[in-house]
């Protein structure tokens, strides 16, 4: 017995010595954290007042947080932390969707489809299987103009905590959207088929996807009280004639088949179409689109009470390749950037009325491979004459624990700089609701 307790103290006092010796060895790694820097375009001083903390983690155990300023990095200060139980994201918040794009998907059910699909739908399924048999072994590609006269929507919501929709099916849904947004079939459109039956030849299962990478159709959307506010964001070769006032903005309300109701609350002039639809900062209950209108990318700002347009300014042109890298909110404004070329620094002007304050250029950022990828570890900052900006950089050989920051003045790219790290693990894993690379103003002693 006394020798057993012996051995039970000896592994008590080992167990701590270890744990111990691994703390004073964490201790170690933090001071040991080197930070360099490689420029890239331009002169470090520009970065001069400008603060850089990026969060790290490893396997959920151990977390750093490492500081400095960045046209010195080799002043990092670097903390950490260890958790012996391995920490993961805690979702408090449920996430609602609410999704409409063309019919390019599949789906199975374990009776039949009739619960699932439009009956328009179920009735071109059914032509399909009695023209091609063999569609239920082999997919089949069909001329979707022998079929329908539109192209079929796919519906589906999930907006928990909300009463739009309780006693509303998916189906009945889709019936809804597609009389409103009716689409006719492009000339020479066809679609990839394939079913599923059961032992009687009922159709329980479909993929149905369509032949043409130009024409999709996805939304985006806001719940703001019993009503679901939303834009279609197009591919090219969809005819929006048929739709009550075009492109636009739509209202969506409802909670029985009988009481929904679809209206357009705001039209695209210029024949224009949406890239993005968005809401405000918080505190701000303002709705903003941003849409192509004749070769010019504009900045649309829909009232938050009675949904009417209170701004519509230009911010660039718009070429016919270009895409949108998105946009950042912060405590300055709202930056919105495209892939290849300009972006736009806006700033309230008077009752937050946004105007142009900055405008730039990344194209030279993207030659020497700093994209923008607006992955959660983007970080920017504005102080009027200063616009910097970064996120991680990606190159083979190089670890992810690599960020580079970009710094425009008025004439330009003032500075572009990539930081390795020697911290361990991953940028992110637990910070994807916010940047992991933080930029801030240096605190002074003024």
């Amino acid at each position: 017995m006394r020798s057993a307790l012996a051995v039970l103290l000896a592994l008590t006092a080992a167990f701590f010595g270890l744990l111990g010796w691994s703390n004073a060895q964490l201790h170690q790694d933090a001071y040991d954290v080197t930070t360099t820097s490689t420029t890239l375009a331009g002169d470090p001083s520009q970065a001069a007042g400008i603060q850089v903390t990026s969060y790290f983690d490893d396997r959920g155990h151990l977390f750093w947080s490492s500081s400095y300023p960045a046209d010195a990095p080799q002043e990092a200060q670097t903390r950490y932390g260890f958790s012996q139980t391995q920490w993961e994201e805690d979702w408090d918040y449920e996430f609602g969707s609410f999704e409409i794009s063309l019919q390019s998907v599949g789906q199975y059910s374990s009776s039949s489809l009739e619960d699932l699909v439009t009956p328009s739908f179920l009735s071109l399924l059914k032509e399909v299987q009695d023209d091609y048999p063999q569609v239920t072994t082999d997919q089949q590609t069909i001329p979707l103009s022998h079929y329908t006269d539109h192209i079929p929507l796919y519906v589906s919501q999930y907006l928990p905590g909300s009463s739009l929709f309780l006693e509303v099916t998916d189906r009945q849904l889709t019936e809804l959207l597609e009389n409103y947004f009716f689409f006719p079939v492009p000339e020479g459109l066809t679609a990839t088929i394939s079913l599923e039956t059961d032992e009687e030849g009922l159709l329980q299962g479909y993929n149905f996807f369509l032949d043409d990478d130009n024409c999709y159709l996805s939304s985006q959307y806001t719940v703001r009280g019993d009503t679901v506010l939303f834009a279609l964001i197009p591919g090219e070769g969809l005819d929006p004639s048929h739709i009550p006032g075009g492109w636009g903005v739509y209202a969506l309300t409802g909670s029985t088949p009988e009481d929904l109701s679809l209206t357009t609350i705001y039209s695209i002039p210029n024949g224009g179409q949406v890239l993005q639809f968005f809401e405000g900062q918080e505190g701000d209950d303002d709705l903003y689109l941003l849409t192509v209108e004749q070769d010019v990318l504009y900045l649309t700002q829909l009232d938050g009470q009675n949904l009417q347009p209170v701004l519509h300014l230009p911010l660039f042109p718009w070429a016919e390749e270009r895409d949108l890298d998105g946009t950042v909110w912060t405590e300055a404004g709202l930056a919105v950037f495209s892939n290849d070329g300009p972006f736009v620094m806006l700033v309230p002007d008077g009752a937050n009325i946004w105007r142009i304050d900055f405008e730039g250029n990344i194209e030279r950022q993207n030659d020497l491979g700093c994209f923008l990828n607006m992955d959660g570890t983007t970080s920017l900052l504005y102080d009027g004459e200063r616009l910097a900006v970064t996120g991680s950089y990606w190159q083979e050989g190089l670890s992810r624990n690599v960020l580079f920051l970009a710094v425009y003045d008025r004439d330009g790219l003032a500075y572009l700089g990539t930081y390795p790290t020697s911290l361990p693990g991953q940028v992110g894993n637990l910070y994807q609701l916010s940047p992991s690379h933080v930029l801030s103003w240096a605190e002074t002693d003024s």
